[in-house]
């Protein structure tokens, strides 16, 4: 049977209340998904992407790469691929520690979304 989880990827920051967005972020969704995800992070902060992909492999067989990042760029076009030795909408098998693992990232950022705009116009405490 195979066990999904997701890879939460986003910036990093020095500033810690930074990395405490992501990781509730994480832990939300877990909740909501009942599946596994792991945050980490491109930089400043750890488990950095290759750190969270291994802790992640410990939980789940099947893996969804998501970046946490609003708009297309050098992080989600380049370095995520890179870092995962992925390209942008393949899904590939790889083994860790003799355990197959199938590896899916699309690239696709957060973007424009409604419920992204509500949260804004909620939080300019303007009425909608």
């Amino acid at each position: 049977m195979q066990k999904r989880g997701i890879l939460l990827i986003g910036h990093g920051s020095r500033n810690k209340n930074s990395s405490d967005v992501l990781e509730k972020t994480a832990a939300i969704m877990e909740e909501k998904t009942q599946i596994p995800v792991q945050h980490c992070f491109l930089e400043f902060n750890h488990p950095d992407v290759k750190e969270g992909l291994d802790l992640l492999i410990q939980k789940a067989d099947t893996i969804s790469a998501v970046p946490m990042l609003l708009s297309s760029g050098t992080h989600t076009e380049k370095t995520i691929p890179e870092l995962l030795d992925i390209k942008i909408g393949e899904t590939k098998t790889i083994e860790k520690d003799g355990k197959i693992i199938t590896l899916t990232y699309t690239g696709e950022p957060i973007g424009a979304e409604e419920a992204l705009a509500d949260i804004l116009i909620r939080k300019t405490n303007f009425p909608a």
